[in-house]
């Protein structure tokens, strides 16, 4: 029998298929069967294959390891001509599927196709990556799977998951096998000695590709844990992959990187003999259709422990073979590790045995017969329903009908996604795009409703802060690492935002932080809660009236941040045109009250969807709130306040939360130039049960959800080019109660010291016994719902004659006298409150206008004393510091600051409640600001970001201050001897018209300025044309960069212009300009030109040629020998080093590359950490156009193809940038 293999992953590429393909075929051969097997060209393929052809492919897809192959036929047709053969067994549903399929029914012969994987599982090597792509992906599997004539399925999972799918063909269960007498002898002791493994390490291993598919971001964090606590454990991984870097460095960071061993790729013998030196194996990938080296690892007596997932739950059996955990969690893993090293010898040894025994079912003896009869059986039936037809129109009709049924595959699965919110994320301009915006929901929501939108705004800044409540840096990066908000992690992976530490000043809370970002006056309130000094009444930051007093104040120091934007659930309006679920503003019915009935009921309609999506979304929280309830009750909670919390799950976490979410997204349809919201939820759950628990940690999976819609819904935006910036007000500190440990409230115990005046402790109530907890619920209406909480917020009268007040809404509180004490009565009383009222810290300023603090470990002067009262090592002592005796000089606060801060231990508040932040603590003072990489860059101070530097930015990034991008004057020489590389980027902008077909210099810019650069060389500028609003494109991308400049046209047309240019931080001069040789007068083709300069750059001369060159081969090689000649490069090299970049409409195997590469180095090419990548079409990268060759004076740093959606959108290619080293080089003086 004559079989024909056709798969698009073949040796060198090690993974599951190419291992399928290797034993099937290998078994086939001794049976006596001939194989041909059709692949794609690899880089690093053997040399001396037989009976392999290889089709011509773009290697390196999308910066992958994997091949795209050219639909080349003439190479394959002959080769299959002379082979002839019976059966055709395609392995991929696309590309080189799709020749399988032609083939087949070309001569007429069974197709066969195993679906080896869920493809949908490996879309992120595709530039546009979505669950739309995803969902493409299953249909065109599932369509191919039709057009066959048998199905192949690794496992019975697989078989009822294509199934279900819809796939109507037979399939049939064949796993792949191994050879199970092979992987039994192994040299474990050789292999040990060979890489460092001691005899006696305890030796945890895995095997397979290395990339994201395999989830090992997951499987590495609990194998890292597992090492910390058994140091005689070590971690062997086989196989190389994309993640080869990231799991050295993570490893390192942990402190385990000298228990890992990465042998690289290993193949036959070796591979046998690691699996040997291994005590167990793990395994966490859960798109596998069978997972092979599972059973391969079974056949070398490992037990294994794995994730519960197809494919897998056929081989591993929970305690007989292993582990077979039900869900993906790191510490269900990490103590399955330990459960693993503990076992006795004699269980392990059951252990070993039942993995060889579930190996044998596995042998490849078997499945090769199974495969075989399935092959004879399709052949038979093929001969005896066919009659074939050699005719020439016979042969038409059948590639016609081939090749239609290709295509309506495709068009189906075009068509079951079309639909879809995501399909035309990038190109909005197109047909379906423009009527999907005319059709939005949200669109229509806006009009019905009656709300302004922006005109002529498309290239004009706008601004979406979204404020995390409560959540700390630390939490945060915690949050991340548990894999709890995957949106922001991408948003730090591949969209280069950073995060930053955020200082959240004194009192560390929300109306405080709002006050000095949206107002820019710092300590705009002394605590949440406070007797205001001018009415003599208590204010409470919830309440409406205190939070519209202390605004109205605030406006007259300053603008509000939030000018002619809107504001959500945040404590002021900041000066916002529109106000929703705010303090100041409580509810949305003021925007409803307007809306007419026939209106109200076509929004429900539209909306129909979404209100039963919300309202079974509540149902399904109010469960889980129940359950909550209950094991609330059994910890010993208050029956009546877990009862409340239910309510606060509910109607704050989710509807709060999705109304914010929804309405944003409106605003940023509208085009509003400023949208702040405040995601509450985390704040509240950390209240209640700390900022580290679980319970906490519950709301952010949502949040990190309803960010990446509001982000998804900037990208969209067709009226601005929108900025997200993501940051937390401040954190939380876990604490303890003062009220629950000490039995009584710290009313009751500044009552008794201050005996002499009346307090009357069931007016404040509400301070003591909670927290604010669940009274956000009014913030959703100032109606029913505030009702609820009403009556614990009403306002108190001035305060009687003789009567002191306290007010203790957190961790840090006031005691207000109704008379002035003298020295001595103040530092008794003082003592008195630490000693005696067991209060923690308690701060005073006497009469000459000195503030002093009381703990217990005495009384102390600030700011001299800090150190004692806050900490030594307190990341903030100055701020904090400096914040505090802002506080106690404020007119509003009391005679007394009290503060449940102790440095020493366990952090105090007064309320009940598990966690507290308003006071100095480490934690409660560090929020996060997660910003574009180009937002803060010229925040050089040593402390952290505080609100008014966010206010700064965000004043500057909106058009209403000073620019924040560092201007060329900022450059610096070396210290001597110092190398320090120089950051080159060049970058065809296209005009600067983007893939929406917006044309916007500043957004070249602010791409441009995300990295950072030194010189920049752009090719494709306009000058003065219609096109482009006549405007001076390299001047305004100079200018918001602040950088040098040169411009020169390669083509003019009056005054229009159209070329290159150069940006550059350091001075620079101009050598040469001139246009390139190559048109030999031929109309129609484009001049092309160079521009030299010389850079002075660190002391050292650069030369810098940019160029781009023509389309046709030809011409190019002209251009290409006049820039290496003695009228540029040649003459060049005189004078310094010589870098020459641009845009070359040339590839890098390509004559006029190769010909540059003879004397120059091609940075991606040459640099040992980095793989080439394409950077022409953006979306799409599939050509490597664009480069930058050095000469060897240049030490190569950094190499990089930047892929965020802004570098993607903003041109139709995309920047390459190399960082090179210039600090060694001398070179001579030149003139200019």
């Amino acid at each position: 029998m004559n079989i024909l293999m056709v798969t698009n992953t073949y040796t060198p590429i090690v993974g599951g298929v190419e291992r399928s393909i290797m034993s099937f075929c290998e078994e086939f051969r001794k049976a006596g069967h001939n194989i041909l097997i059709i692949a794609p060209k690899f880089d690093d393929m053997p040399d001396d294959e037989e009976d392999v052809i290889r089709v011509t492919a773009l290697r390196r897809f999308n910066g992958s390891d994997f091949s795209v192959s050219i639909p080349v036929t003439i190479e394959v047709d002959k080769a299959v001509e002379e082979f002839h053969p019976d059966i055709v067994h395609s392995h991929h549903p696309f590309l080189l599927g799709d020749t399988a399929l032609r083939i087949a029914n070309k001569r007429q012969i069974p197709l066969v196709f195993t679906h080896h994987t869920k493809y949908e599982d490996y879309t992120h090597y595709v530039p546009v990556n979505s669950s739309v792509m995803k969902k493409f992906v299953i249909e065109l599997s599932t369509g191919y799977a039709d057009l066959a004539d048998h199905i192949i399925a690794p496992s019975q999972s697989i078989k009822d998951l294509i199934t279900q799918r819809g796939v109507k063909k037979p399939v049939s269960v064949i796993p792949t096998g191994i050879d199970t007498a092979r992987f039994a002898k192994g040299d474990r002791s050789g292999f040990r000695a060979k890489y460092n493994l001691a005899a006696d390490d305890w030796v945890v291993g895995h095997v397979g590709r290395l990339a994201e598919e395999k989830n090992l971001h997951f499987l590495i964090r609990p194998v890292m844990e597992f090492l910390k606590q058994e140091p005689a454990a070590r971690f062997l991984v086989v196989g190389k992959g994309p993640l080869v870097k990231e799991i050295k460095e993570s490893f390192s960071q942990a402190g385990v990187g000298g228990q890992l061993c990465m042998p690289g790729v290993l193949e036959g013998q070796a591979l046998i003999d690691a699996y040997h030196a291994m005590d167990l194996f793990v395994f966490a990938s859960k798109t596998e259709t069978q997972g092979m080296v599972v059973t391969e690892a079974m056949a070398a007596a490992l037990p294994v422990i794995a994730i519960d997932a197809t494919g897998v739950r056929e081989v591993v059996k929970d305690k007989f073979n292993g582990r077979l955990l039900p869900e993906e969690d790191a510490v269900t893993f990490r103590e399955a590790l330990t459960w693993a090293r503990e076992q006795s010898s004699g269980q392990w040894d059951d252990l070993k045995k039942n993995a060889r025994e579930t190996a044998a079912e596995f042998a490849m003896e078997v499945t090769a017969g199974k495969a075989l009869a399935v092959y004879e059986k399709l052949i038979q039936q093929k001969y005896v329903q066919t009659d074939i037809e050699d005719s020439p129109w016979a042969k038409t009709r059948t590639r016609l009908k081939t090749e239609w049924d290709l295509l309506t595959n495709v068009a189906d699965a075009v068509g079951s996604v079309f639909d879809n919110d995501a399909v035309s994320q990038t190109y909005n301009r197109n047909l379906f795009t423009r009527w999907r915006r005319r059709l939005n929901s949200r669109e229509w929501t806006a009009r019905l409703l009656g709300l302004s939108q922006s005109a002529n705004t498309e290239s004009k800044p706008g601004l979406v802060m979204i404020q995390i409540d409560g959540l700390a840096h630390k939490h945060l990066v915690e949050a991340v690492r548990l894999g709890k908000m995957p949106f922001l992690r991408h948003l730090m992976r591949r969209e280069g935002y950073h995060l930053e530490e955020f200082y959240a000043g004194q009192p560390s809370s929300t109306p405080a932080v709002q006050g000095e970002l949206f107002y820019g006056v710092k300590g705009a309130v002394p605590s949440f809660s406070y007797r205001d000094r001018m009415t003599g009444t208590v204010f409470k930051m919830i309440e409406e009236k205190s939070a519209i007093e202390v605004e109205r104040r605030l406006l007259t120091q300053n603008p509000g941040l939030l000018s002619g934007g809107s504001s959500y659930s945040n404590i002021y309006s900041g000066g916002a045109m529109e106000t929703h679920f705010c303090s100041v503003d409580l509810g949305w019915d003021r925007l409803w009250r307007k809306v007419k009935p026939g209106k109200m009921f076509l929004l429900m309609i539209i909306h129909i969807y979404s209100i039963v999506w919300e309202t079974g979304k509540m149902a399904w929280e109010a469960l889980i709130s129940i359950a909550g309830f209950v094991i609330g009750l059994s910890a010993g909670k208050n029956a009546a306040k877990e009862i409340n919390f239910i309510a606060t799950r509910m109607f704050i976490c989710v509807l709060l939360r999705d109304l914010i979410t929804f309405g944003s997204r409106i605003d940023i349809i509208r085009g509003l130039p400023v949208i702040h919201l405040n995601f509450l939820g985390y704040d509240e759950h950390a209240h209640r049960r700390g900022p580290a628990s679980a319970f906490a940690r519950w709301t952010l999976p949502g949040i990190d959800r309803c960010i990446a819609k509001i982000h998804k819904e900037t990208q969209r935006s067709t009226r601005r080019a929108y900025d997200v910036w993501i940051y937390s007000d401040h954190g939380q500190e876990e604490c303890r109660s003062y009220a629950e440990v000490h039995g009584r409230t710290v009313h009751a115990a500044v009552r008794e010291i201050f005996s002499e005046f009346e307090l009357e402790e069931e007016y404040l109530k509400f301070y003591d016994r909670e927290g604010i907890q669940w009274k956000r619920l009014r913030y959703l209406d100032s109606g029913l719902l505030a009702g609820l909480v009403k009556p614990w917020l009403h306002n108190r009268e001035r305060a009687k004659e003789n009567q002191a007040v306290v007010t203790a809404m957190g961790p840090i509180g006031h005691v207000y006298l109704p008379r002035e004490l003298d020295a001595e009565e103040q530092r008794q009383y003082a003592r008195r409150l630490v000693s005696e009222g067991l209060i923690p810290t308690v701060f005073f300023r006497n009469r000459n206008g000195v503030i002093k603090a009381c703990n217990a470990r005495g009384e102390f002067v600030l700011p001299q004393e800090a150190a004692d009262i806050f900490g030594e090592g307190h990341p903030h002592l100055q701020e904090v510091t400096e914040d505090m005796l802002r506080i106690c000089r404020s007119p509003d606060s009391g005679a007394y600051t009290i503060s449940g801060w102790d440095p020493t231990g366990v952090p105090w508040t007064f309320p009940v409640e598990g966690g507290a932040h308003g006071g100095p603590g480490w934690t409660e003072t560090q929020g996060f600001a997660l910003l574009p990489a180009d937002i803060g860059r010229d925040h050089h101070y040593e402390r952290s970001i505080r609100p008014l530097d966010l206010r700064r930015m965000a004043m500057s990034f909106l058009g209403r201050s000073a620019s924040f991008v560092s201007s060329a004057a900022e450059v610096s020489e070396d210290v001597q001897g110092e190398i320090k590389p120089v950051r080159i980027i060049t970058y065809n902008v296209h005009g600067c018209k983007g893939l929406d077909g917006k044309i916007s210099a500043e957004r070249i810019a602010r791409v441009l300025a995300r990295h950072n650069p030194d010189i920049i060389a752009l090719q494709e500028l306009d000058l003065h044309r219609p096109r482009s609003g006549t405007v001076d494109q390299t001047h305004l991308i100079a200018q918001y960069l602040q950088m040098y400049h040169q411009f020169h046209p390669a083509m003019r047309v009056k005054e229009e212009k159209y070329g290159n240019a150069v940006l550059s931080r350091f001075p620079m001069r101009v050598v040469k300009a001139e246009t390139l040789p190559g048109q030999d007068g031929k109309a129609g083709r484009e001049p092309r030109g160079a521009l030299w300069v010389e850079v002075r750059a660190h002391g050292v001369n650069i030369q810098l040629i940019n160029t781009h060159l023509g389309l046709n081969a030809g011409e190019r090689m002209k251009q290409i020998s006049c820039l290496l000649g003695e009228d540029y490069i040649q003459t060049a090299r005189t004078m310094g080093p010589v870098i020459l970049l641009g845009d070359f409409n040339a590839i890098a195997s390509s004559r006029v590359c190769r010909k540059v590469r003879e004397g120059m180095r091609d940075v991606q090419i040459d640099h040992v950490d980095h793989q080439p990548r394409g950077t022409w079409f953006g979306p799409l990268p599939m050509r490597r156009i664009d480069h930058i060759f050095v000469t060897d004076d240049f030490e190569l740093v950094h190499v990089d193809v930047p892929r965020s959606w802004l570098d993607r959108m903003a041109s139709d290619h995309l920047p390459l940038i190399a960082d090179l080293s210039v600090g060694k080089i001398s070179t001579p003086n030149s003139k200019g």
